[in-house]
């Protein structure tokens, strides 16, 4: 297997990371939860786990902005 250089290992990040940005957007609010809950050191769970917390959080955040929004 070829070593990337420094670029290389920065760009493979940042498209794996949209990656598991754009698949927790298109999750439930069940699944989110459990791709939190669900353990494991593999590299890929590790982006899957940070996405996650992050959609659920910017979700939790809009439903605040909304309520308040309405008061």
């Amino acid at each position: 297997m070829k070593r990337l250089n420094i670029k290389e290992e920065w760009q493979q990040q940042a498209r794996i990371v949209e990656q598991s940005r754009k698949e927790a957007a298109s999750k439930s609010n069940a699944e989110l939860i459990h791709d939190v809950a669900t353990a494991g050191g593999v590299y890929m769970q590790c982006h899957k786990q940070t996405s996650a917390v992050a959609e659920l959080f910017r979700r939790a955040v809009d439903k605040v902005a909304a309520s308040n929004k309405s008061k």
